[in-house]
């Protein structure tokens, strides 16, 4: 998902075939925001937060219309932006250690790009065009007995499994 410039993962590959894009296109406006999100334990927090409090009040989902989380969004002009985002974003998920990997991911992570656009010089009367792109990170399945999870290894376990089954639904 992550990569870096030399060896771009999916969000690098998407960022830029969409900056590609968008400068071939004539007579248009173009504004992208990034936010990214984790799903720990059944809770949602932001991960581009300044200070990242890991054990802070988790988001809430609302639903007006669409189903939204009020979180920290950035905007972004150009690729490098989109980088230090992701990198940001990795470093501030959740990982633990387990018996089979010494930085297993304890979290699902949700990376958002809106594209934004109008019509070059309609200014705010013009008509918007939004379109959103989510890639999701997701953490692996976890089986208990290969990981020799125990306490709060097994309860985060039973927890991305239990998020997993819901997100194979949706």
């Amino acid at each position: 998902m992550m990569g870096t410039l030399e060896k771009p993962g999916i969000i690098l590959l998407a960022a830029k075939h969409i900056f590609s894009t968008i400068t071939n296109i004539p007579g248009r406006e173009f504004s992208l925001r990034v936010s990214c999100l984790e799903i720990y334990n059944e809770k949602i927090y932001g991960l581009l937060n300044k200070n990242q409090d890991k054990n802070s009040t988790d988001l809430k989902v609302h639903e007006d219309g669409q189903v939204f989380v009020n979180c920290k969004i950035v905007s972004v002009i150009h690729l490098g932006n989109i980088l230090a985002l992701t990198n940001k974003g990795n470093k501030n998920k959740r990982i633990g250690t387990t018996n089979i990997n010494e930085r297993s991911s304890r979290s699902h992570m949700i990376f958002r790009i809106t594209i934004e656009s109008h019509e070059a010089g309609a200014g705010s009367d013009g008509v918007s065009l939004v379109f959103q792109l989510n890639m999701v990170d997701l953490a692996g399945l976890e089986r208990a007995g290969p990981t020799d999870a125990a306490r709060e290894r097994l309860k985060e376990g039973y927890l991305i499994n239990l998020s997993l089954s819901t997100l194979a639904l949706v």
